[in-house]
């Protein structure tokens, strides 16, 4: 998994406080993976009533999630893109929480760029995992022949 901060990005001001508790506790920052806009307003709704807040319509959340740059697509219903619920992306750090927190702080340059350091690390982790999880998909595939679907499988692509 790919993780990508929203570095150099402003936060929108628009964005209510109780979407950005819900984004740190639930979702997570994944290039490549997409979520379908129902099961993320089945989340985002039980999340809500486990802490005791209101709810948030369709284009509440559509609003919410564009406004962190999360893009809309359609295949098989609404879906976003770059983004994973937490029980998807296990490991994954809240990049959104340390770069709301930068800001808010008004953090020096020197921890920003130590931020930014962490950021590019965390990246290279994930980068490295999954390539270690793609190696031993490659190496242990069944079919010796047919070493692009393990490969598919790894990547999310192929359900067989």
């Amino acid at each position: 998994m790919l993780i990508v901060p929203m570095e150099g990005q402003p936060f929108p001001m628009a964005l209510s406080a109780r979407f950005e508790a819900y984004y740190r506790a639930r979702l997570r920052r994944v290039i490549g993976s997409t979520v379908q806009s129902s099961a993320l307003r089945d989340d985002y709704l039980a999340w809500a009533k486990a802490n005791q807040l209101g709810g948030m319509t369709y284009r509440e959340l559509r609003v919410m999630l564009e406004a962190v740059g999360h893009t809309r697509t359609k295949s098989n219903g609404i879906n976003y893109r770059d983004i994973a619920l937490i029980d998807d992306a296990p490991g994954v750090p809240d990049t959104l929480g340390e770069h709301i927190a930068s800001r808010a702080s008004g953090a020096s340059a020197a921890a920003r760029d130590h931020s930014a350091s962490a950021h590019l690390v965390a990246k290279v982790d994930a980068a490295l995992s999954a390539l270690l999880d793609l190696r031993a998909a490659l190496t242990t595939v069944e079919d010796a022949k047919r070493p692009h679907e393990a490969a598919q499988r790894v990547l999310g692509l192929f359900d067989r």
